[in-house]
């Protein structure tokens, strides 16, 4: 279902916010709603800051889920309770959405403590169902942008149940905070339209925040960094820059995140079987699965083991799934995510079949000319798009050269597909 949000824009001044340090994750009892299913609005201890909670259909206590935040832009409150656009990551990706609604419309009013609000909102859901802490999205819009980037700012030091994302997306967000430095590894989505480059800077903005993380990726930081640019959108979240976001969560969900809920798990031979799962460490894991399913732990117990080790077993082939398509089809993720999915394969089966995939990419001969783009990328993208949304046609000649080595479907393939589009001659 395609739906467009219009907002209202405003011109962001934002003067510095004064943050709260951020103390542990709030700790709450579970509510009335606990367990509830689908839709329903919740209000947090500060007046006027509300929030409603999305619960996908895959969610149970056996299938416990990840979580979406998202700040909504300037004036936008009304939006709060619309969830169709994340349905591509709750339902799909089984997780529970958090929409923030704080009525009086304004991020920049008070920002430290709608973000204190949102923290309350995050510790009441995490207590009415079972999350699983440091697997997420989250996600602004507009004006959104102000709240989100002060809680990264605050808590994006250690995945948890404070930070508990691995993927985080700006839809034509005010996003003015620089990209801290030790921040927890992350995929990240940005995008703005064309036709709205100059509002309130937003083109400007969000390049910046690109520039940062890009060449943080050259010197061995993330590099599932993708900004979109789409010719003609206004002022609106698209089904398609969804769709989009949601492949980088898919990639880093598998490479970063944490898939046990460890509290079903407090049994002296299960903890820390959980613990070495979350910490990605497959094979350990896998072992001490077979090691309580072989011993005389009671059924109950080994129930538990076994579904450990269906988990570990299913996530194994579905990074070998991931790692194909990057194998096939980009270059840079390809070396980026085979650094982070080699570790967590090691000494499992799947191993081998993850190195030949790598093996066969570094053989083409674009492999290495593709991985050279990341510097010279991430130096014109300081000066790439210009006011209005146009694209600075000295750059013209390295976007065709990009998409002809790292492929049209590679991220830095559809990046530079995008922008040569938005030359004023491109039709």
């Amino acid at each position: 279902m395609k739906m467009v949000l219009c907002f209202y824009m405003f011109a962001l001044c934002v003067a510095a916010q004064a943050a709260a340090p951020s103390g542990p994750a709030l700790k709450k009892e579970p509510s009335a709603n606990k367990g509830k299913t689908g839709k329903y609005k919740c209000s947090t201890s500060r007046a006027g800051y509300d929030y409603w909670v999305y619960v996908p259909p895959s969610y149970s206590e056996d299938n416990p889920a990840g979580l979406h935040l998202f700040f909504h832009g300037q004036g936008s409150q009304k939006s709060a309770e619309w969830f169709e656009h994340w349905f591509p990551f709750c339902n799909d990706h089984n997780l529970i959405a958090i929409n923030m609604q704080y009525q009086d419309g304004d991020n920049t009013k008070d920002t430290p403590g709608k973000v204190a609000a949102a923290r309350e909102a995050m510790a009441q859901t995490f207590a009415d169902y079972k999350i699983v802490a440091g697997r997420g999205t989250v996600a602004s819009f507009s004006g959104g942008g102000v709240p989100h980037g002060l809680y990264f700012s605050e808590s994006s030091k250690a995945r948890g149940a404070d930070w508990p994302f691995n993927h985080l997306a700006l839809y034509s967000s005010n996003y003015r905070h620089p990209v801290p430095s030790g921040a927890c590894s992350m995929s990240w989505f940005i995008t703005t339209g064309a036709a709205e480059w100059d509002m309130a800077q937003l083109g400007q903005t969000n390049t910046a925040r690109t520039v940062e993380l890009l060449a943080a990726a050259t010197k061995g930081g993330d590099a599932d960094v993708f900004f979109k640019v789409i010719k003609g959108k206004g002022h609106s979240i698209d089904p398609a820059e969804v769709a989009e976001s949601v492949k980088g969560f898919r990639r880093s969900d598998l490479a970063m995140a944490p898939f046990i809920y460890e509290p079903d798990h407090s049994e002296a031979p299960l903890a820390s079987i959980a613990r070495q799962a979350n910490a990605l460490q497959l094979k350990p894991a896998l072992d001490a699965c077979e090691s309580v399913l072989k011993g005389k732990a009671g059924d109950a117990v080994k129930k538990k083991a076994e579904k450990i080790k269906e988990r570990i077993l299913d996530r194994a082939k579905r990074i070998v799934v991931v790692m194909k398509e990057l194998s096939e089809q980009d270059p840079a993720l390809c070396h980026f995510y085979s650094m982070k999915f080699a570790p967590q394969v090691s000494s499992l089966p799947e191993a081998k079949e993850l190195q030949g995939l790598v093996q066969a990419a570094r053989g083409k001969p674009a492999f290495v000319r593709s991985l050279g783009f990341q510097q010279p990328f991430a130096s014109a993208m300081k000066s790439m798009i210009a006011t209005g949304g146009k694209l600075n046609a000295t750059h013209a000649p390295l976007l065709e050269d990009i998409k002809k080595t790292c492929g049209e479907n590679s991220q830095y393939g559809r990046m530079a597909s995008d922008y040569l589009l938005l030359e004023p001659s491109a039709k």
